[in-house]
């Protein structure tokens, strides 16, 4: 008999989103306090709150996060993923969406992370979240809605698929 999702430990709903300006996107380097892969670099994002639907928990965590405004702009949700922590006995549900900047901002950097932005053609894919490495091209590049299920342990890949 499979196990369902909910008995692979708590669940918990979170957005990112991948924020692009001509060959440049916006990442964050993790805390090194952080629970969840310190020290690497991730796409802003967070937990959904209470009474919020995906894309308008995407807009806060990126103010937040970031202090950009996306809140006028075209944010197209591209990806939903099911990453579980077997280790921490979590599954996060990850909507991650993607907004493209006329122009250049200047984030903020908070106690979640630093913020910067990373020329596509220099980054270092090993220094980002491994979960987003799955579908980091599909996310900065991809107009199709994609679905990522995988797990980890320790903090390595030990399943995973996409459709």
């Amino acid at each position: 008999m499979n196990q369902r999702l909910h008995q692979s430990g708590e669940i918990r709903l979170g957005v990112e989103c991948c924020i692009k300006y001509k060959n440049k996107i916006l990442l964050q380097k993790r805390s090194p306090s952080s629970k969840f892969f310190p020290n690497y670099l991730a796409f802003p994002g967070g937990h959904i709150d209470v009474g919020e639907d995906a894309k308008t928990a995407c807009v806060r965590e990126v103010m937040e996060e970031t202090g950009v405004d996306i809140s006028n702009l075209d944010v197209k949700f591209i990806i939903s993923s099911i990453n579980t922590h077997v280790d921490k006995q979590v599954v996060w549900v990850i909507y991650a969406f993607r907004v493209e900047l006329e122009d250049e901002v200047i984030p903020i950097n908070t106690l979640e992370g630093d913020c910067a932005w990373y020329d596509l053609d220099a980054l270092d894919l090993n220094e980002i979240v491994p979960p987003v490495r799955d579908y980091f091209n599909e996310l900065i590049r991809s107009v199709t809605q994609i679905f990522t299920s995988a797990m980890y342990e320790n903090g390595l890949k030990t399943v995973s698929s996409a459709t």
